[in-house]
């Protein structure tokens, strides 16, 4: 079983919004908000000390926002962002390449509870003749 990580951080992220990680374990992606300094977490603002308990926040290091199951036989081997974050490219076991849109859903603009990511398969490319180990976006491109 292939496993493969890549984390996001916008350029322009502010303070509590953390980064996002994708995860391509066996045939499925998982798109995960995680905290990486202490001001992602909840009640990071909060200057009186009132607010998310020490608690709260060990449990609050990851989000899990949306996933989406690539095909049975594919075996995700790797996953990488698209520089601008719109993005997701997988390489499988199987040899193809999928992308992915990643897409804020009704749930994510409206506050609602759930997932608030939808991915969307984008691109399908076939070609190669062994699995596909490792993807990368050029710097510039999305």
């Amino acid at each position: 079983v292939g496993v493969g990580v890549a984390l996001f951080r916008p350029h322009n992220a502010k303070k509590g919004e953390g980064a996002l990680l994708a995860a391509a374990v066996g045939n499925e992606i998982r798109v995960y908000r995680v905290a990486i300094s202490p001001d992602d977490l909840p009640g990071a603002d909060d200057d009186d000390g009132v607010g998310a308990g020490s608690d709260e926040k060990e449990n609050a290091k990851h989000l899990l926002l949306g996933s989406v199951h690539v095909g049975d036989g594919f075996g995700c081997n790797a996953v990488s962002w698209s520089p601008t974050g719109n993005a997701i490219a997988v390489g499988c076991e199987n040899g193809r390449v999928r992308v992915y849109m990643v897409l804020p859903t009704a749930s994510s603009a409206g506050g609602g509870s759930g997932p608030s990511l939808e991915l969307k398969l984008a691109s399908d490319c076939e070609g190669h003749e062994k699995a596909v180990c490792s993807v990368s976006y050029h710097p510039r491109g999305g």
